[in-house]
This record gives C-alpha cells, sequence and structure tokens, in this order.
C-alpha cells in the first residue's frame, strides 16, 4: 500500500463529496490520501433521509437548480442502478387543483418527465390523503441505499489510486506562509501535502478549530455564507410501498426503505429547516417528530405501531448560502470554497458543501477542476468522469 507522501492532496471526509472528489482526482493520475474519522459516510451521508431528489421539488423556485439536480439523478442511476430501493417506479406528489399547471409547466422547463395516475394509486399508497390532493402525478425522485453508493466510490477511487484511510480523525490544519503544510491527526500523525480539501460540511466554528492561523471562515466573502442547518424526521414500521410527497402540505413527504437487517421501515420528513449551531450534527431526539407524527395518523388513520419501533431524530448538514437566498433549505446549490479568497487566504485549501446528496457527481466534477487548474496550469480539461 502506497504511503502518504508530501505532494499528495488530503481530503477530509470520507462521504459521498469526498470519495467521488478523490476518484476524480486520482483519475487525474494526482496523488490523494481520503482521511475519514470513523466509517464512510458516517454522518450526513447515511443519517439523512436517501432521497434522490429528480429537482422536480426545487423546479418552481429555481430552474437551473432543478437541471441540475435532474442530470445527476441520471448520472446516479446510471453509475450504480443497485444503490436504488427496488420494486419502486417514483414518487407520487399530490398537488391540488389550483397549483397543479404552475408545477407541471415547470417541470416541463426544466425537461423533468412526469406523468398523471389514476387517483386510485394514491389511495392506496395514502388512505387518508383524499382531502389534501385534486390531482396526482408520479416523478422520477426515489428513495436510495446511500450506503450502496458510497461503496461504489470507494471501489472506484481505490481503483484508481486512492487512498482511504478510516478511523483517523483530522484535529488540526498546519499553515505557514499562506498555505497549509501538513495534517495533524488524532493518532498525533503529521502527514504533509500538497493540498486539503474539507469535505466534511464544516462550519465557520469547526474550520476555525481545524486551522492553527485561525481561518477567519466567511470574512471577505460576499456572496455566501456558511449555514448549519437540520430537519426532523421520524422512522416507523413501513405504512406505504411507494414514496411520496405533498408539496403544499410543508412538503410532508415519505421514503420507504429496508434496513440491511430486512426490516421494511417508512421514513418521513417536511420540508422545513432549523438553522441549529454546527456542533449540533445529527442526533436522536425523543422530542422530535411530534408534529410528523400527527400527520402520520391523520393520513394513516388506520395504521399503529410499537412505541418502540418509532425512531426520532435531527438531520443536519451545512449549507452555503448565496446572496440571493432568504431562507436556509430552500435552495441548495452545491458549492466550493476557495480558501485563497479569503482572510487570511490560504492558497491550497477547498471546503465542499454538495447543498444536497443528489448532487454530488457535479460537487465533484467543480472541485476537481479547481484543483487540477491549480495543480497542472498546463491542463485544459478532466478526462471524461467515471458516472459519465
Amino acid at each position: 500500500m502506497r504511503n502518504v507522501a508530501d505532494n499528495d492532496v488530503i481530503i477530509v471526509g470520507g462521504g459521498f463529496s469526498g470519495l467521488s472528489i478523490a476518484a476524480l482526482l486520482a483519475q487525474e493520475s494526482i496523488p490523494v490520501t481520503l482521511l475519514e474519522a470513523a466509517e464512510l459516510g458516517h454522518l450526513a451521508s447515511t443519517r439523512n433521509q436517501g432521497w434522490l431528489y429528480s429537482g422536480a421539488y426545487f423546479a418552481r423556485r429555481q430552474r437551473e437548480l432543478a437541471e441540475m439536480c435532474y442530470a445527476s439523478f441520471c448520472r446516479t442511476v446510471r453509475f450504480c442502478p443497485e444503490c436504488l430501493e427496488p420494486g419502486q417506479t417514483g414518487m407520487l406528489i399530490g398537488l391540488m387543483a389550483a397549483a397543479a399547471d404552475d408545477w407541471t409547466a415547470a417541470w416541463e422547463a426544466a425537461g423533468i418527465p412526469c406523468h398523471a395516475v389514476d387517483a386510485g394509486e394514491m389511495r392506496d399508497a395514502v388512505p387518508g390523503s383524499e382531502d389534501v390532493w385534486d390531482t396526482v402525478f408520479r416523478l422520477p425522485d426515489r428513495s436510495f441505499r446511500p450506503t450502496v453508493l458510497l461503496r461504489r466510490l470507494a471501489d472506484v477511487a481505490r481503483s484508481r489510486g486512492a487512498r482511504i484511510r478510516t478511523g483517523i480523525r483530522v484535529t488540526r490544519l498546519n499553515c505557514h506562509d499562506g498555505t497549509v503544510q501538513s495534517v495533524e491527526t488524532g493518532d498525533r500523525e503529521t502527514l504533509h501535502c500538497s493540498m486539503v480539501i474539507i469535505a466534511t460540511g464544516a462550519g465557520p466554528e469547526e474550520l476555525s478549530r481545524f486551522t492553527a492561523c485561525g481561518v477567519d471562515a466567511g470574512a471577505g466573502q460576499s456572496l455566501y455564507a456558511r449555514v448549519a442547518i437540520s430537519t426532523e424526521l421520524v422512522s416507523l414500521p413501513r405504512l406505504s410501498p411507494d414514496p411520496f410527497c405533498f408539496p403544499e402540505l410543508d412538503g410532508f413527504n415519505h421514503l420507504p426503505h429496508r434496513l440491511p437487517d430486512d426490516r421494511a421501515v417508512s421514513v418521513f420528513g417536511l420540508d422545513r429547516w432549523d438553522v441549529v449551531s454546527p456542533s449540533t450534527g445529527s442526533s436522536e431526539s425523543a422530542a422530535a417528530g411530534t408534529e410528523i407524527l400527527s400527520r402520520v395518523h391523520r393520513l394513516f388513520p388506520q395504521a399503529d405501531w410499537p412505541d418502540d419501533q418509532v425512531r426520532c431524530w435531527r438531520a443536519s448538514t451545512v449549507q452555503v448560502m448565496h446572496a440571493d437566498q432568504t431562507e436556509p433549505g430552500l435552495v441548495p446549490w452545491p458549492t466550493v470554497i476557495d480558501h485563497a479568497q479569503e482572510h487570511p487566504s490560504l492558497d491550497n485549501l477547498f471546503s465542499v458543501y454538495p447543498g444536497r446528496a443528489t448532487l454530488w457527481s457535479h460537487l465533484a466534477e467543480d472541485a476537481a477542476r479547481r484543483v487540477v487548474r491549480r495543480l497542472k496550469p498546463v491542463q485544459s480539461r478532466l478526462a471524461t468522469p467515471p458516472w459519465a
């Protein structure tokens, strides 16, 4: 196994973002080492909802983002079809008549396929829902198994020469003369590097703790700010085989999943994001989910479940807010921050934020292009990505 060399690009974080960036850089013959504090996908990649967005939910707000989501959705399906939850044909979207034309026009403009379905399909999926929709469409959105996609990305990265180390916690970046000189780990190992990419979804405080020179995360950045946000999720024994969403009911949504022990569960959530402390992370919470459970009772009036099979938690991520955004969670763009543009500047440090897991391929390609331009300025373009 290759040892870490002084010219390695070190990627901190082993989720979708870190692994896909590692695969692209290794494909460009750039030596790369990825360090993950726990197991691959320990936090947001596996603890969030597992919704592979087609972009349909964003189409009315931001057509460009919807188009990007659908392109990345299609890439993911081609690259790793086995990550999709089996036995599904897309997500049911229940709309009120007054909004239906606006939604379908937005989907058509973004190139996202949809088709109206018989009302009986929605009644079968959600028995008590007839008073919250007039028409039903089926969209490509799917629930997916994050661990399967993570394994595929890790295999591709390793096959191209990336070194992946788990159980290695990065505690500090040592900086001198405007560059990151080395990375220190919790095992008191010092790894010298040519560049560092933070792919942990780090908030401002965490970035400042990382660096010995005290990166003032966000200072001098006029276009965006980092915001830690979280949303409530509830898991119950399987109530419906179909994923569904009611955009006008606070985005109330359902995703069916099958757990590794083969238990079938339903995961419910709302399109409601709260600003939290960056250190909050994803956490179990007995108090969470009260409103979601009340909606479940309303839409599945005959359903019952043992208390010990109800799991409520808050899933968190860090979103980069652009100047035209007014509310966290509404327009989750994938963003690469070049710390050479921040103050104090570090010309070999990047941090990346996917926005939504679906957008991992766009984020990876943007980050890899920037790194290659910095390390190989005469190179004009990236090789074709393995998921293209």
